[in-house]
């Protein structure tokens, strides 16, 4: 776990990088979206221009793509 301060710090460093790296957000479903939203909040804030959610397809998605 990474605190907010600390966070807020990388997403600060990841900002000034060229090329910006994209931010690629996973959460699971127990996840609370405050966390996420605080998240989302904290990178925009550091000027992060890139995000991406990462997703697992549910076991019936998964299946039909076969």
């Amino acid at each position: 776990a990474v605190g907010r301060e600390e966070l807020a710090a990388r997403l600060e460093d990841a900002a000034k990088a060229s090329p910006q790296p994209e931010l690629h957000l996973g959460a699971d479903k127990a996840a609370r979206y405050e966390f996420v939203a605080a998240v989302l909040g904290a990178a925009q804030k550091a000027g992060l221009k890139q995000v991406g959610f990462l997703t697992e397809p549910t076991p019936a998605a998964a299946g039909a793509a076969n």
